[in-house]
């Protein structure tokens, strides 16, 4: 049965004690049950880096790429500089190596990004609600970001709720919502959310995705570091994205530990260095401000994608 709009405001009235409520979890075993079976129980939620920021380094990539070819390319006359390879080995280099270019290297590959995670659903999606507003921005009367781009709900369990907060959304409408979102800087965040289910009254949640739109001033998970980790580890990073800081080229400018930039703030200072703690999402805000490409993000899956799709398949079916 559908919420009434009354007791979504009681949510509402406790949302900026959630911070409080979370820490609760860390401290008092009987509540941390309590919350994760009421909230969070089944749950697996991923948030996507940024399609530009996987733009860059997949560029980045290849660049790399490229310059590592060049440095074993032979030289004006023909012959290979052993010192390229940081040894010697007393053998004629060109025996030692044949390159074959037979056809120009592709410079600008195909990328999948990220939100190709949420556009597969929404093509397969029988059922798209647009909520009118954003619940976390809204409440907090958010100044940065538009209130009025709120979540994405797909699955049959859309048809219970109230229809005061939203709207049924071709698939069109959809992929605008997500292409806007992007545009204003939020972040995308995916996957069987428990918390849904229950503050809107529908079921089953294993037919119903969540797809929200997140600025990191207001987003609910920014409590991420004081929920207790076996609660935590359930919002997390896409399999296969790795997030991590250069301590040689950091210069400690605090650009990344700003309020603004990371959701879970979890980058500090430390000796005058950026330290990242244990609740990384792998948006990738902190990769686009360093000035000097001391933050690092590496693919360590080239299946990230449809990794990403196959356990969320497994947790939830939107047709």
């Amino acid at each position: 049965m559908a919420r009434p709009i009354w007791f979504v405001k009681i949510i509402q009235h406790f949302f900026t004690e959630r911070f409080t409520i979370a820490n609760w979890t860390k401290n008092s075993n009987l509540i941390k049950k309590l919350v994760d079976f009421f909230l969070f129980h089944g749950d697996e939620i991923f948030y996507l880096p940024k399609d530009q920021v996987i733009r860059e380094v997949v560029s980045r990539d290849i660049n790399d790429a490229d310059k590592f070819v060049n440095t074993f390319l032979p030289d004006d006359s023909g012959s290979f500089s052993s010192s390229a390879w940081g040894y010697e080995s007393g053998l004629d280099t060109q025996t030692e190596i044949r390159v074959v270019v037979q056809e120009d290297i592709e410079q600008t590959p195909s990328i999948s990004l990220p939100s190709t995670v949420i556009r597969e659903f929404i093509n397969e999606a029988n059922h798209i609600w647009l909520m009118d507003k954003c619940l976390c921005r809204d409440n907090m009367q958010c100044k940065d970001f538009p209130i009025e781009l709120g979540c994405i709900f797909m699955g049959e369990a859309v048809m219970g709720i109230n229809p005061k907060l939203g709207h049924l959304a071709t698939k069109e409408e959809a992929i605008a919502r997500i292409d806007l979102a992007a545009e204003h800087g939020l972040i995308h965040l995916i996957g069987k959310n428990k918390i849904d289910t229950q503050w809107m009254g529908v079921h089953p949640g294993g037919r119903l995705l969540t797809v929200c739109n997140c600025c990191p001033c207001c987003c609910l998970y920014k409590v991420l570091p004081d929920l207790h980790q076996d609660i935590a580890s359930k919002v997390q990073k896409m399999p296969g994205i790795e997030v991590s800081v250069n301590a040689e080229q950091c210069i400690g400018c605090g650009k990344c530990t700003a309020d603004d930039v990371c959701i879970t703030h979890n980058l500090t200072l430390v000796d005058g260095k950026a330290f990242m703690g244990d609740y990384c999402v792998g948006c990738g805000r902190c990769y686009e401000v360093c000035p000097v490409g001391a933050i690092e993000i590496d693919i360590t899956n080239d299946n990230f994608i449809q990794e990403t799709i196959k356990r969320l398949k497994e947790k939830i079916n939107v047709a």
